[in-house]
């Protein structure tokens, strides 16, 4: 063999020998993603979280916050919907937390959780976050997360903070299933997936009914009631679809989106310089049972700073005595935040008293069953006359709905009740008009 033919050879095998190697570094590169990041989410790995946890210094930190969090109903969803549906949820949470904790450490830390640690982060940061990731969330199907999040300033003992944070994750999943039971039933996720298209659709539209002043006649409010375009571009009235959506447990989402809208209404017509009036909108018990729903509602008006005096939730009065306890403390809560409450639909279920007496509300509204006959039932009408006697004697304001003709009117005027709302005075109507008759 001549030198040339040699040196050919050795050529040929060393490339063979680099080759080799290559394909060894490479696939060392991707065994060594693998144990970094979650092929699914891309979120870090549990090797990555168990690695960042054994070499964070706490001590050195000025702050952590640390989330934990188990996505819902995640078994139930993969048998039903199939695994590949169910990871497209996983996908979809996991994107959203790294979009509201981006420059932090997000992890996949078990097939159906994810950790986050935040170092040196302000507590309003932290909470600002996570609340952002949390509003984010409503608009994933499925049943939400349920989540533990503890934040700590100049940090010593990580394994104790750890521990806390997992005691507080334990609690929101005992929540979630507590609710799952008083519920009855679990959301239909076809029929969310539905609803969040329709509102991004716009075919859910925000109507506005005005409220009176009593005694002058004039404008002094206004009810945001929400109304369903169909395929035919026909309105469809709220007691069509509503019952429907309590049932599946997916009013909250129609609540938070009308909630919003109002806001951003008020927004609009600040800046039209326009005489604004204070806007109620109504909250579901399922809503109100809706874990967090007072920091999310804090979140939302914080998005439009308008004056929370111009903002009142309706609460409707129908309620178990097992739920009265937790929908008095959301009120406490929402008190709290400086928003008003509204007894809704007053005087005319067996639990209205007892709910006027633990529910810190600024307001009841006497039912339109309540007002429809008073001026041609006497028994209807001293009941109407005592009630509002009753709200005015505890410091409550009056509002009275379905007044529909002017004997009923007459008879309101004599009492010390403050507003009224129904036909006699106007229709629901549309922003657009609304505006047109009331605002220009």
């Amino acid at each position: 063999m001549d030198m040339q033919t040699e040196i050919t050879l050795l050529k040929g095998e060393l490339e063979e020998v680099q080759s080799t190697l290559a394909k060894k570094e490479k696939m060392l590169e991707i065994y060594e993603r693998q144990a970094k990041f979650d092929a699914v989410t891309g979120l870090g790995s549990t090797n990555s979280y168990i690695e960042y946890l054994g070499s964070l210094n706490v001590r050195a930190l000025s702050s952590i916050g640390i989330i934990l969090s188990d996505i819902n109903g995640m078994q139930l969803f993969n048998q039903k919907y199939g695994k590949e549906y169910g990871t497209e949820i996983l996908k979809k949470i996991a994107d959203t937390f790294l979009a509201a904790f981006e420059g932090h450490s997000v992890f996949r830390i078990g097939s159906d959780e994810i950790g986050i640690i935040c170092e040196n982060i302000t507590k309003e940061d932290f909470n600002n976050r996570f609340q952002k990731a949390k509003l984010g969330l409503l608009s994933t199907d499925g049943e939400g997360i349920s989540a533990g999040a503890k934040f700590v300033e100049n940090p010593t003992d990580l394994d104790q903070i750890i521990k806390e944070t997992e005691i507080l994750l334990q609690k929101e999943k005992e929540k979630y299933h507590e609710n799952k039971q008083r519920r009855g039933t679990r959301a239909n996720f076809a029929a969310l997936k539905q609803l969040m298209d329709d509102i991004n659709n716009k075919r859910y539209e925000v109507y506005l009914q005005p409220k009176v002043d009593c005694k002058t006649g004039k404008l002094s409010g206004a009810e945001a009631l929400a109304r369903f375009k169909n395929s035919e571009n026909l309105y469809v009235l709220p007691k069509n679809f509503v019952p429907s959506l309590e049932r599946e447990s997916l009013i909250r989402y129609l609540d938070i989106f009308v909630f919003e809208e109002v806001c951003r209404l008020i927004a609009l017509w600040k800046i039209k310089g326009y005489d604004i009036v204070p806007l109620s909108f109504n909250f579901s018990k399922v809503t109100l049972l809706e874990p967090n729903i007072v920091k999310m509602v804090h979140n939302i008006h914080a998005n439009y700073k308008i004056p929370k005096e111009l903002l009142e939730i309706e609460v409707m009065e129908s309620a178990s005595n097992s739920e009265i306890e937790d929908i008095e403390n959301v009120v406490k809560e929402f008190n709290a935040e400086g928003f008003s409450v509204a007894l809704d639909g007053f005087g005319t279920q067996h639990v209205s008293l007892a709910m006027l007496i633990m529910l810190d509300v600024q307001r009841i509204k006497l039912d339109r069953k309540l007002i429809s006959d008073i001026d041609v039932n006497e028994k209807s009408r001293v009941v109407a006359e005592h009630a509002v006697k009753m709200g005015r004697a505890l410091g409550l304001h009056v509002t009275a709905a379905g007044v529909e003709n002017q004997e009923q009117y007459d008879i309101l005027k004599n009492t010390e009740c403050e507003e009224l709302q129904g036909f006699l005075f106007d229709k629901p109507m549309s922003i657009t008009d609304f505006e047109k008759k009331y605002m220009l």
